[in-house]
């Protein structure tokens, strides 16, 4: 009776150790791949590189002269090695990791004018050395969708939005410019030509400067009511007529006393809401991206309060024509922008 007894224990101490060695076996498995798969997240050699296929796109347009620029100071290729995120309301907004082209930044032409997406597509316009501009249509990740894309001339037209017409009226110690009014899309007359500058309507207002001996902005409504009248600030510095990018929210820019370009943003109460940056951009639910004068780009919300500091460096550029460039469009929640010297993509989302 005993020996059966230590039998069925020995038999028992065995399959224990056996069941001990299985767990082991599993953890280790479970373990290892849980390394491999944080390493391929956080792999340097990978990540920031440009993806071979996209930039097979584009060999047609890399092209690179020195008389094209004056400078080029790359921003490190490496900035951060996972999407940034941060909060706004009740959302999580992530800015992923760049999508880097291929295409030399230095070659790009003009950003400024044409680099909107719409549907997730944009044109980028580049400069090549016989003098000629190809304008090609990509995605927002860096797909090539037409190589010889034609500019649209026209775009779809919001019926409820006014448009301006010049007028005959001469502006204030104006002999030959002329006095700006609105009028309905079937060229009914909303106001007199009583502007001496309508900007774009945004959330049904838009920014203008009322004729006069003396300069007084103001921000208008579709049916040309006055909603409010900015304040004067800036002396006798060169600044632009405002814009309004947002909610309640208008960009207002000026030049310094060294002729760099400085952007505020204002309430509609006429009150400033930020501090000053080189270019403060449109807003896309509710964010705006901020560009500093050392090249680096933040986020701020519609009240002016920054949702993330700038960090995100890019290329320092500067034409031959002394003209510095920013990236300015956030449209779909997407830049376009030169880092390390290529032109790379940031796409930023809402969940």
């Amino acid at each position: 009776m005993k020996i059966g007894f230590f039998i069925l224990l020995a038999l028992f101490t065995l399959l224990l150790i056996g069941c001990e060695n299985v767990k082991s076996d599993t953890a280790e498995t479970t373990y290892a791949s849980e390394t491999i798969a944080d390493t391929e997240t956080i792999d340097l050699a990978v990540l920031g590189k440009t993806d071979p296929e996209i930039a097979a796109q584009y060999e047609k347009f890399k092209f690179a002269d020195a008389n094209i620029t004056t400078t080029v100071q790359k921003a490190p290729r490496m900035q951060y090695t996972e999407p940034i995120t941060f909060r706004l309301n009740e959302k999580t907004v992530t800015v992923n990791l760049p999508v880097f082209t291929g295409i030399p930044s230095w070659t790009v032409s003009f950003w400024h004018a044409r680099n909107n997406f719409r549907n997730g597509r944009v044109g980028v316009q580049v400069v090549l050395e016989n003098n000629t501009f190809p304008y090609f249509l990509i995605d927002k990740t860096g797909k090539l969708l037409d190589e010889d894309y034609e500019y649209p001339t026209t775009n779809e037209i919001d019926r409820d939005i006014p448009i301006t017409y010049t007028g005959d009226t001469l502006q204030h110690g104006s002999e030959d410019i002329y006095c700006k009014g609105l009028m309905t899309r079937d060229g009914e007359i909303i106001t007199d030509d009583i502007f001496k500058d309508i900007g774009n309507f945004v959330e049904g207002h838009a920014g203008a400067i009322l004729d006069g001996e003396e300069r007084i902005d103001v921000i208008v409504d579709t049916s040309g009511n006055i909603v409010c009248t900015l304040p004067q600030e800036f002396g006798n510095l060169t600044y632009h007529t405002g814009a309004v990018i947002g909610k309640g929210v208008v960009r207002r820019s000026c030049l310094d006393s060294n002729g760099s370009q400085i952007c505020y943003l204002y309430s509609f109460k006429g009150e400033r809401i930020s501090d000053g940056y080189l270019y403060i951009s449109g807003y896309t639910d509710g964010i705006a991206f901020i560009v500093t004068k050392d090249q680096k780009l933040g986020f701020i919300d519609e009240l002016g309060n920054i949702l993330l500091e700038p960090c995100i460096e890019y290329d320092d550029i500067m034409y031959p024509f002394d003209a510095e460039y920013y990236p300015d469009s956030f449209m779909e929640g997407t830049i376009i922008l030169p880092i390390s010297g290529e032109m790379a993509i940031i796409v930023v989302e809402q969940n």
